[in-house]
């Protein structure tokens, strides 16, 4: 399972974050509003994260499962035999339905897999782990299918199988692949406005990885762990408008994303607008401005699709200040760089930016 946390975690543009960003930042990010610009999501994923990724859609912890399932107490001369097992060939064909977004023949694969791995144990041909291990994968993969799909009850009854069959195998409830579903559940309850139950849930995960970060040997994988819980919550609070603790959870986001992506990093530039929303609310314009021309000059330099939504974000900082050249000059450049990367969302907020400066000048400001 370490392999493949390492390897999902490690850019922090995983299948996970994904999910965040289409439903937590899609319902709490506050830059919806036509004041600010939301950053646009990637072609390659419906609505999801402002970041794009290898392969699953929704992928959970299949991939660990999987591998679980494929080198758990196995003998050389079983590998070949267990290669070939209908349980695993269904979920490779699932896998490969999620690649090509087809959500419901995923659907049916993941349960014949389930069909297979009861009929496999029924008839002593699998292991009662192996077994669990496979239910597990099963119901974590339909779990994310459902939350990609805003199906939130039965995400949470699924995501709440998946996990008992984790603690039935010996993983605890602090393990990363634990965390990582505790905090979709409580972007679960949050959306069901089921608050007192979010709240609980996003602080469970950040104290967490919080213990796990104290050690000068932690992983990577637990970093960037911590940094989703922080940024999701950090929405969560910005919708409430609960501005000062936000502040603090997207700072310290901030921080981890440099530290696991870099400067440049898309999710970085991501996070630092979402910084400087917070700071426009709470009126420090200065602050805001700052944040965003530094990412826009690191944006710029890997020529960032982002820089069209910090560019609107920019004009709105500058609109605020009053400073109406300068907000015409961010929101036409905003609207130039949203025009070439085709960014709809960033083409209405520009053209609004523009709007509202004309306004202003025949009012004689």
């Amino acid at each position: 399972m370490a392999t493949y946390m390492r390897s999902r975690f490690f850019a922090w543009q995983s299948r996970l974050r994904s999910i965040f960003h289409r439903y937590d930042a899609d319902r709490f990010h506050l830059s919806q509003q036509k004041t600010f610009s939301r950053i646009k999501p990637p072609e390659n994923h419906r609505g999801s994260s402002s970041i794009k990724y290898p392969v699953l859609i929704c992928a959970g912890l299949s991939s660990a499962v999987l591998v679980q399932t494929e080198t758990n107490d196995q003998k050389d001369g079983e590998k070949e035999k267990q290669k070939d097992s209908p349980v695993i060939n269904f979920f490779k064909m699932a896998r490969l339905a999620q690649m090509k977004q087809d959500e419901e023949k995923a659907i049916t694969y993941l349960h014949k897999a389930l069909t297979a791995a009861d009929d496999e144990f029924k008839h002593n041909r699998m292991s009662e782990k192996d077994y669990i291990y496979a239910r597990i994968n099963v119901f974590d993969s339909l779990a994310n299918i459902a939350l990609a799909k805003g199906e939130y009850t039965k995400a949470e009854k699924l995501f709440k199988e998946t996990m008992k069959g984790c603690l039935e195998v010996g993983i605890t409830k602090t393990d990363n692949a634990m965390v990582e579903m505790s905090i979709k559940l409580a972007s679960i309850y949050a959306m069901q406005k089921r608050e007192d139950e979010a709240v609980r849930g996003y602080e469970f995960c950040i104290e967490t990885q919080n213990e796990k970060v104290k050690d000068p040997e932690c992983d990577i994988d637990s970093l960037a762990l911590l940094g989703i819980a922080l940024e999701s919550y950090g929405r969560y609070l910005l919708y409430h408008k609960n501005l000062e603790k936000s502040l603090v959870m997207l700072t310290r986001a901030v921080e981890v994303a440099k530290t696991t992506l870099g400067e440049s990093g898309m999710q970085t530039l991501v996070l630092m607008n979402d910084l400087a929303t917070v700071y426009i609310l709470k009126k420090d314009f200065e602050k805001a401005e700052a944040l965003l021309k530094q990412a826009i000059e690191t944006g710029e330099k890997v020529e960032s699709t982002h820089c069209p939504a910090l560019y609107c974000n920019l004009g709105a900082v500058y609109l605020r200040k009053s400073q109406l050249s300068d907000t015409e000059m961010a929101c036409k450049h905003g609207l130039q760089l949203a025009k070439k990367y085709k960014d709809k969302l960033a083409i209405e907020q520009a053209k609004i930016c523009l709007n509202k400066v004309k306004e202003m000048k025949k009012k004689g400001f």
